[in-house]
């Protein structure tokens, strides 16, 4: 009887020091899933799952089913489920004996190499910009936006947002990429799983459109309260009606010659940039473009910041409203 115990006791103890139901931190938990999407082309699954995430993370740096499980106390079979359900949702491919994520994933020191690369297409970009500045003001003048905001408090969302982001990434998909996104599980949609060991601001300070309940944040800071922002800003946003939401789109369309020009210029690098990075081993060249343009244009919106040709607001975001 007493023998039973002590055996029972030392089973017990050997549980509490084995613990295989992921009790270490998992490395998924610092990469925030990002979508570039329209209407339902989304994940039908969870694909913010922290396992599910730290899973493709390993498969992008190649390591083995073997060190997985034993880090993360996972099973063989659990392992395999969840490596079939992301091959299944074609988020993960077989090649060969290995599995290669279809989805990109930059860490740290991806991001910061992205932005190294990005350079010389960049500081081209900011050129053509500045080049055409007085035009740019001349077509703002014609907003309504400027009624109540002069182009300078304006400048980082004319220039950076509507001439190279929101108002304008479609064009530099159709008419630059030229491809359909890619398909997954019957779905055509970009995704990347992006490190950021900052969650008060958006990975790697990529600027970005973002829609909350009443308005609208072009920035990247995320460490603001939304509320506060309705309270103390809201009757005092500006607005994009309908007339300038087009107007907009007029303006990114006059500097889309330029821009597809300066990318049709630099072709040949960024292919060469998305072998050297290793990445034509697992996602095709159009979805590590349409990811790179963002470190591309937030690199040209800080070299114009630098040159005080626009003016990024306190905190990092311009806030605004729609007219519907």
């Amino acid at each position: 009887m007493k023998k039973n115990l002590i055996v029972r006791l030392l089973c017990f103890l050997i549980l509490l020091n084995c613990r295989p139901l992921f009790s270490v931190e998992l490395e998924g938990s610092h990469y925030e899933g990002k979508l570039i999407s329209s209407g339902d082309n989304r994940p039908d699954f969870n694909a913010n799952d922290e396992l599910l995430k730290t899973l493709i993370v390993s498969l992008h740096r190649n390591i083995s089913a073997d060190s997985f499980q034993k880090t993360y106390g996972c099973t063989k079979a659990k392992y395999e489920e969840l490596r079939d359900l992301l091959v299944r949702k074609q988020f993960v491919r077989q090649q060969g004996d290995r599995f290669l994520p279809t989805c990109m994933v930059i860490d740290e020191a991806g991001g910061k190499e992205l932005f190294r690369q990005a350079q010389p297409i960049s500081s081209d970009i900011a050129h053509a910009l500045i080049a055409d500045l007085d035009s740019i003001k001349g077509q703002y003048a014609q907003t309504e936006f400027s009624k109540v905001m002069d182009f300078d408090h304006a400048s980082f969302f004319i220039l950076s947002n509507v001439m190279l982001d929101n108002w304008q990434i479609n064009n530099v998909e159709s008419e630059f990429v030229k491809m359909e996104r890619p398909l997954r599980h019957g779905k055509r949609y970009y995704f990347s799983l992006q490190q950021n060991l900052n969650s008060a601001a958006e990975a790697f300070g990529l600027y970005g459109n973002g829609g909350y309940p009443g308005f609208s944040a072009y920035g990247n800071n995320r460490n603001f309260s939304k509320r506060q922002i309705l309270e103390t800003r809201g009757s005092q946003m500006p607005v994009v009606s309908d007339k300038d939401d087009e107007l907009f789109y007029a303006m990114a369309s006059s500097f889309k010659p330029r821009l597809i020009a300066i990318l049709e210029k630099y072709r040949s690098y960024g292919e060469t940039v998305y072998r050297k990075t290793g990445y034509a081993n697992e996602i095709t060249h159009e979805e590590f473009f349409m990811w790179w343009y963002h470190f591309i244009y937030t690199k040209a919106t800080d070299q114009l910041a630098e040159g005080k040709h626009l003016m990024i607001p306190p905190g990092g975001n311009f806030y605004y409203r729609s007219a519907n």
